[in-house]
């Protein structure tokens, strides 16, 4: 996709009102790290480099985006707002923050109305400086508890240790005495449950059983503090479901490390719809969490070039029945809340085949059978503001690049300030 920029202003009052909240996620050759952790990791000395709005150039030998040093300067306390666009995507910021409009050039998060067409890009951002370690912090936590049979806990992004993840973020949960995955399905209970018991049985140093549940599930347990402390560490949280997302750690690990961890979640909670009689095709993921699946359209976005559109449904008393594999009964379960649901459409289907794709043979097979014999083709991946919600006073931070450049953040084509040159001298 070739993105044009509007007409700066050279007035733009963008670079003395605009910037980001601190959570708010860059993605970087680092990883997708928040706006405060990159302005205290450039502070230390570390270069941290962002994709700039700029055409590669044909002699770079890669299809991803180019990239620019990055520093994030605080400007205090403003006026905040998080706009939603109609793909599901946010940026959250100052009221004066600007991105790029087709119609209108650049325009303020509070000028924004839902007929200016905002540019968002899917250019790849590779993460050359992401290393396959697991952060030491995770295993030094988890040394403080003192054992007779200390774990052996993994150093490096496994694709296991990765997939493990992904369903317990899926399937499972972290309680106070450790972690526990669930295992519904036939399938679940042949093919990935057995790779599971086999990583936690090296991390345990003795089997792990498989535990009956009398709803025909059946689980792995790991309730050992030590391994409920790493998980911690990495970014696993004991939220309930609507709040869970995805490990920090994980936003930062290797693109292959990303992609194992993101085949466990849809193992475990995704699904392939090929509706040919109506033309229905997607890969889709359901969470009761907003922010868990934002952040998975941004890992989809920004290391694999997907696109991807997230969907709500505001209905508060869902049911679904779920059939016992022990004896074939069927129960009938209430759910309570909003609900949402990410899909790939299009040539992202394509790309997430050959990127991600699914451990479960059944899932695998049904996202072959919709690309067999399929055609499918780029779509304009511009969007537009669905709704704005006022924060009141927070604090953002301003991006400065080296070259002076703007930025894709998240997509979004976002005003770049010159000034970082001296913090890397």
């Amino acid at each position: 996709m070739n993105i044009t920029r509007g007409a700066p202003a050279p007035e733009n009052p963008c670079e003395a009102f605009g910037g980001l909240l601190g959570p708010h996620k860059i993605p970087t050759d680092h990883g997708l790290i928040s706006a405060e952790s990159v302005f205290l990791r450039v502070r230390r000395g570390l270069r941290i480099r962002v994709a700039c709005n700029e055409q590669p150039q044909p002699d770079e030998g890669s299809p991803g985006a180019q990239l620019t040093g990055l520093a994030v300067r605080p400007l205090g306390v403003r006026e905040s707002l998080a706009v939603r666009f109609s793909d599901g995507s946010v940026v959250a910021g100052a009221s004066r923050q600007c991105v790029l409009t087709r119609n209108r050039g650049w325009l303020h998060l509070d000028e924004l109305i839902g007929d200016d067409v905002v540019e968002r890009s899917h250019r790849i951002v590779h993460r050359g400086a992401s290393v396959g370690l697991i952060p030491r912090q995770a295993h030094t936590a988890a040394g403080e508890f003192a054992s007779r049979r200390p774990l052996h806990l993994p150093r490096v992004w496994s694709p296991t240790l990765c997939h493990y993840i992904g369903w317990l973020i899926g399937d499972g949960c972290l309680t106070a005495k450790g972690a526990v995955t669930v295992y519904g399905s036939q399938d679940d209970q042949r093919f990935v449950m057995p790779v599971h018991r086999v990583l936690l049985g090296r991390i345990r140093g003795a089997p792990v059983g498989a535990v009956l549940q009398s709803n025909g599930t059946r689980q792995l347990r790991l309730t050992r503090g030590a391994f409920r402390v790493f998980l911690e560490v990495l970014g696993v949280s004991r939220s309930r479901a609507a709040s869970k997302v995805v490990p920090s750690a994980l936003c930062e690990a290797p693109l292959p490390a990303v992609a194992a961890f993101l085949r466990g979640l849809f193992d475990a909670d995704g699904c392939v719809v090929n509706q040919a009689a109506n033309q229905t095709r997607y890969v889709g993921l359901s969470s009761a969490s907003q922010e868990l699946l934002c952040d998975v359209q941004q890992l989809l976005n920004s290391g694999f070039g997907i696109k991807t559109r997230i969907y709500s449904s505001n209905s508060e008393n869902r049911r679904f029945e779920y059939t016992r594999k022990r004896d074939g009964a069927s129960v009938t379960y209430a759910a309570h809340g909003p609900s949402y649901d990410l899909r790939i459409t299009g040539i992202g289907i394509r790309d997430f085949r050959d990127a991600i794709g699914f451990m479960l043979p059944a899932k695998q097979q049904r996202l072959d059978e919709i690309l067999d014999g399929s055609r499918f083709y780029r779509k304009d991946s511009a969007v537009r503001m669905v709704g704005r919600e006022r924060l009141g006073p927070r604090p953002v931070f301003a991006l400065e690049t080296e070259s002076g450049a703007d930025c894709l953040i998240g997509g979004f084509v976002i005003p770049g300030q010159r000034g970082v040159a001296r913090l890397y001298a």
